[in-house]
């Protein structure tokens, strides 16, 4: 946690390092719970590398995006679908399945470091992992406390009114600190469309998981799964927040 803390405070060469590090181990979670070549997860480490570095560059931004938000928009119609058939599809497609992984891990680390590059970035990340841990925490103790109704096949444990205290308690904490430091209440509109697609990954690795037949990702981080489990919601969350950024922009 504090090594989280101290490589996002700086859009430094430590946080593109420490970006780089848990891509190429979510990479090769990945892999190992596909039963995948060590090949494809070499080639996706060498080009998620390659991809971070273009970023840390910052070559140029704008052609940049033109690659971006066309691979954000695809991952998330991919894993709507995915959703809906509660399956990966085309998982026998060799390809597609090295498409889908690396555009996942790819975009997901990627979009942390383009956030927290923007002139109030530091602040923005704040927000969204406010957003992300509220509704995460209250999400699991809702659920154990008032849950009764499971939300969905793919991870029976999580409940409708889990989730739903989840979105709320995002919004109360939002609301507070627009309150207290005078930010505008759209916070609170954003913090409830984050915390819908913060649950949304939670649940996207779920199903990856439970498509593969595994409890956790991996055992890197003992006693909290892998480097996945730890970074579902963050996965999710910030290539939404950067393509709604770059929008109204």
């Amino acid at each position: 946690m504090a090594i989280g803390f101290f490589v996002i405070s700086k859009a430094d060469i430590y946080l593109i390092s420490f970006l780089i590090l848990v891509g190429v181990l979510g990479f090769y979670e990945v892999y190992k719970m596909a039963n995948q070549s060590k090949i494809l997860f070499v080639l996706g480490s060498v080009l998620y590398i390659c991809f971070s570095l273009i970023i840390f560059q910052n070559l140029d931004l704008i052609k940049l995006n033109y690659v971006l938000y066309p691979m954000i928009i695809l991952f998330y119609t991919i894993s709507i679908i995915d959703f809906y058939s509660q399956r990966l599809i085309f998982n026998q497609n060799l390809y597609f399945t090295f498409f889908r992984f690396f555009i996942y891990i790819t975009i997901g680390f990627s979009t942390v470091f383009l956030i927290r590059s923007t002139e109030k970035g530091l602040l923005l990340v704040a927000y969204l992992f406010l957003v992300i841990w509220s509704t995460d925490t209250m999400a699991y103790f809702g659920g154990k406390i008032f849950g009764s109704r499971s939300l969905s096949k793919i991870s029976p444990k999580k409940t409708i009114e889990g989730t739903l205290i989840g979105l709320v308690s995002s919004m109360i904490f939002v609301a507070i600190g627009c309150y207290v430091l005078q930010f505008s209440y759209y916070f609170i509109v954003g913090a409830a469309i984050i915390s819908i697609f913060s649950q949304m990954g939670d649940l996207y690795e779920s199903l990856i998981k439970r498509f593969y037949n595994v409890k956790d990702s991996s055992n890197i981080l003992p006693g909290h799964g892998g480097i996945l489990d730890r970074g579902d919601s963050t996965l999710f969350v910030f290539p939404i927040f950067y393509l709604l950024i770059g929008l109204i922009n």
